[in-house]
C-alpha cells in the first residue's frame, strides 16, 4: 500500500519567545549619607551647634566658629561643649539648660559681650527612634549688623525730637524779643 500523504500542521504558528521579565525588587532604603547631611550643614548661613546628651560637642559649623570666634581644632568633635565656650557662659547655660527645659526658647537672643555681637537663636532636641532626647541643636544669626541698624535709626528719631525741640524753643524765644523790638522802636 502506498504511504499516504501527511495532513497539513493545523497548529497555531509559535509565538517569538520573550526574554522573562525581571520580578521587581523591594526598594532597598539606601542608608544616609552622612557627608550629604555634613554638607547641607557647613552650607548653612546660619550657625549650627550640636550636642550629645553626654556633653560632648557632635557638630559645629563654620559660621558657628566665626559668630563666636573659636579657632577650629581637629579634635573638638567629641571634645566635652563646656571646654569650648567655657569663655562663653551664657551659651554653656543655653546648651545645657536645652535638657531640662520643658519648651524650648524659639527666636530668643543672646548677647556676646566678649566679642560684642548679638544673636538670634533656636534650640531643638534631636530625639531617637524612640522619641527620647539624645542631643540638642542650636540654630542661631548673627544679628549684629541689624541690631545697629535699629539703634541708628533710634538715634536718629531721637536728634529730629531735638531738631523740632530747639525750633520751637527757639520760636517762643524769638516771637517775644520781636515784640519788645517793636515796643522799643529800634
Amino acid at each position: 500500500m502506498p504511504a499516504m500523504p501527511r495532513p497539513p500542521d493545523v497548529r497555531a504558528p509559535r509565538r517569538p519567545r520573550l526574554p522573562a521579565m525581571p520580578v521587581p525588587k523591594p526598594p532597598v532604603q539606601a542608608a544616609p549619607d552622612d557627608r550629604f547631611f555634613r554638607h547641607i550643614v557647613s552650607s548653612m548661613r546660619n550657625g549650627v551647634i550640636a550636642v550629645h546628651r553626654n556633653g560632648t560637642l557632635a557638630l559645629m559649623n563654620d559660621e558657628a566658629y566665626r559668630i563666636f570666634s573659636i579657632t577650629r581644632q581637629p579634635h573638638d568633635v567629641g571634645r566635652p561643649f563646656a571646654e569650648l565656650f567655657r569663655d562663653r557662659p551664657d551659651v554653656l547655660r543655653v546648651l545645657s539648660g536645652a535638657f531640662e527645659l520643658t519648651t524650648l526658647p524659639n527666636r530668643a537672643e543672646l548677647r556676646l559681650k566678649d566679642v560684642d555681637r548679638v544673636i538670634g537663636y533656636t534650640l531643638s532636641l534631636v530625639r531617637d527612634d524612640g522619641s527620647r532626647p539624645i542631643g540638642a541643636v542650636m540654630f542661631f544669626k548673627d544679628l549684629t549688623h541689624v541690631e545697629q541698624q535699629e539703634e541708628r535709626e533710634r538715634l536718629r528719631d531721637r536728634l529730629a525730637s531735638l531738631g523740632e525741640m530747639a525750633a520751637g524753643i527757639a520760636h517762643e524765644l524769638k516771637n517775644p524779643l520781636a515784640g519788645i523790638e517793636v515796643m522799643a522802636g529800634l
